[in-house]
């Protein structure tokens, strides 16, 4: 199961990931998640050091002292993870990690070398997304009226919240971490409004509840 957890100097938490939490705590475990791990988790700490390498949480405390932790009982035990392998990022901005996580057998060290070899691409990667994300001009955002509106189209609140990212350009990816939601939900999502709305594709649906909308 995979992670990814950004925090932003000014204590702001994205995450996304495919972790199978609960449809209906999803929301509240990810924010729970950011919270315990900047508390009770070593990792975060060398996050704040600076470190990229990847590590293990096992070398850093054992499975009887995590079994002690809020972030065990409450996040971890939900989906059956003992075991966590972090890679780190930084940015001028926010740090972060991304983290494979499992119950049962710990990570070798072969593993742990494997996961330094995909570290810099990780790190490429991030890097390259601030630096273009920095460069976008600012868009205008949706006005609230709108929301009012595409729940009289007959989407629900979280679709409706789907389909206004939608129309701000956004990928499943990017509103996943907006929403703090996993990549497949907001995925789940997209596929009922274009049902809802009788369209195929993404700019289809944009034009017509632009259409409906200016109707």
């Amino acid at each position: 199961m995979f992670a990814f957890q950004i925090y932003g100097k000014d204590g702001s938490h994205l995450m996304q990931a495919d972790i199978p939490f609960p449809e209906a705590q999803r929301d509240h475990l990810y924010k729970r998640s950011g919270e315990l791990a900047r508390l009770e988790n070593p990792i975060y700490l060398l996050l704040i050091a600076g470190e990229t390498d990847p590590v293990r949480l096992s070398d850093l405390m054992s499975l009887c002292e995590l079994r002690k932790t809020d972030l065990y009982q409450e996040v971890m035990t939900t989906v059956a993870i003992t075991r966590q392998l972090a890679i780190g990022v930084q940015g001028q901005s926010c740090l972060g990690a991304l983290t494979i996580n499992r119950g049962g057998r710990d990570f070798t060290p072969e593993e742990q070398a494997l996961a330094g070899m995909l570290g810099p691409h990780i790190a490429t990667a991030f890097e390259t997304d601030l630096i273009i994300n920095s460069l976008k001009p600012p868009k205008q955002k949706v006005q609230a009226t709108d929301f009012g509106a595409l729940r009289r189209l007959g989407l629900t609140r979280r679709e409706a919240e789907v389909m206004m990212w939608l129309m701000e350009g956004k990928r499943d990816g990017e509103i996943a971490i907006i929403l703090n939601a996993s990549v497949r939900t907001v995925s789940h999502h997209v596929g009922v409004i274009l049902g809802k709305l009788r369209v195929e594709t993404r700019t289809a649906a944009v034009a017509a509840v632009l259409k409906l909308i200016g109707d």
